[in-house]
């Protein structure tokens, strides 16, 4: 498997199980139904959206360190005329 893969499916694994948990922990609190199956759409969209700013860091390509700048030579003071 691709190792952009296994850290996309594990991210999405362990946190969307944990979103869906809180959702469904949530859930057992609220008395009415409607409020339950609103609460469980939003945990579905939650994990979908994690899945999805999972693969965020694999399409950024950002270098590993800021890269090297090139110190800029300060203006040359004019030498004083020889007396």
């Amino acid at each position: 498997m691709l190792p952009h893969f296994d850290r996309w499916l594990l991210l999405t694994l362990a946190g969307g199980g944990a979103l869906l948990l809180l959702a469904l922990l949530g859930g057992l609190c609220l008395r009415q139904p409607s409020r339950r199956a609103r609460l469980a759409e939003w945990g579905l969209v939650a994990a979908c959206l994690l899945s999805l700013a999972a693969l965020a860091p694999a399409w950024l390509h950002l270098p590993a360190t800021a890269p090297a700048t090139h110190p800029v030579p300060a203006a040359a003071a004019p030498e004083p005329a020889p007396p």
